[in-house]
């Protein structure tokens, strides 16, 4: 890929948009939306940030399944605390499943 601050010279040197460049093929109106999309998310959320985002969605459920599962009965709370422990350890489940849904998502998107 280029240098960003190259872009505009290059696609008036070669007659060509921006997105097409960065897509690598011509572009029909039909589909000039979704192919803008999709390159834009390709530059602004590169492989190393889903990695990373990846990892603390990881995290964030492992930890969520703890809290939730041993942590109320390894510190033996009463039962408004377990269930309040319970609740926070579903939250952050949650948490990390929705990062974990939205990385996938976007990850499939850059692949197409």
């Amino acid at each position: 890929m280029p240098d960003v601050s190259l872009f505009e010279s290059l696609c008036k040197e070669l007659d060509i948009s921006i997105n097409e460049l960065i897509s690598g093929e011509k572009i029909n109106n039909e589909d000039y939306k979704r192919i803008a999309e999709q390159n834009l998310t390709i530059l602004f959320l590169d492989r190393k940030k889903c990695l990373l985002l990846k990892v603390v969605a990881e995290i964030l459920i492992v930890f969520g399944l703890i809290i939730m599962l041993s942590m109320p009965d390894i510190l033996k709370m009463t039962l408004i605390q377990n269930i309040v422990m319970r609740v926070i350890g579903l939250f952050i489940f949650g948490c990390g499943t929705i990062l974990e849904y939205y990385i996938r998502k976007i990850t499939y998107k850059m692949k197409k």
